[in-house]
């Protein structure tokens, strides 16, 4: 069973954050279930390619 759930701002529509949870026979499948946030907004920084920092 794979239940979802997402963290909206609805005043801006950005997502902040996803949540997955994984479930095998009633058991949690683990590595495939978790929490992830999600940061966005504006910068003046140049783009750098994922890696390089």
């Amino acid at each position: 069973m794979l239940k979802q759930q997402y963290v909206v701002d609805t005043k801006t529509m950005i997502l902040l954050a996803e949540y997955t949870d994984l479930k095998h026979g009633g058991k949690p499948m683990l590595g495939k279930s978790g929490v992830q946030t999600i940061k966005a907004g504006w910068t003046n920084d140049k783009p750098t390619a994922p890696g390089t920092n």
